[in-house]
């Protein structure tokens, strides 16, 4: 069944990837809700967009695959609301910490970086969906600096 705008939804299916030069990765593949993975490994396109669990997208080329298995990835992907968790940082991060996560984490999940690399509608907008968790985990955490700054400033006068 397609989307509003007539597309057919993608899924995004867990999968190991065994390399040519014998390293296994894991992460996600998209394949359109009608597809199957052969057809996706088929299809007539060199590079095909791979998300790792950490949210960072790569363009991979097809010839370098030895094996594609669909399994469960290792860790899972988080889906909680945890800013912390989100950004990857410590519940002690200092200010500098937090706002180096949040630019790690904003380059490897933006969509235009997606846009420019040819990614599907569906693609961009879950890039989409991850940059607003990850912008409203980062206000979260600032507000909380900012919030706990003038007690800390108190403290110390």
């Amino acid at each position: 069944m397609g989307s509003a705008s007539g597309e057919i939804p993608k899924q995004k299916l867990g999968v190991e990837i065994e390399l040519d030069d014998g390293r296994l990765i894991y992460g996600y593949l998209f394949c359109s809700g009608q597809g199957r993975l052969t057809d996706l490994l088929n299809d007539d396109r060199m590079f095909l967009p791979f998300e790792h669990p950490d949210g960072k997208f790569t363009s991979l080329k097809k010839t370098s695959f030895r094996a594609v298995t669909p399994v469960q990835p290792p860790d899972g992907e988080y889906d909680g609301n945890d800013p912390y968790r989100i950004l990857n940082v410590a519940r002690d991060a200092r200010l500098d910490g937090i706002k180096q996560a949040y630019r790690e984490r904003a380059a490897a999940n933006h969509p235009d970086r997606l846009r420019g690399n040819g990614c599907s509608a569906d693609e961009i907008e879950a890039a989409t969906q991850r940059m607003t968790r990850i912008n409203d985990a980062y206000t979260r955490l600032l507000k909380q600096y900012e919030d706990a700054r003038p007690a800390a400033e108190t403290v110390s006068a």
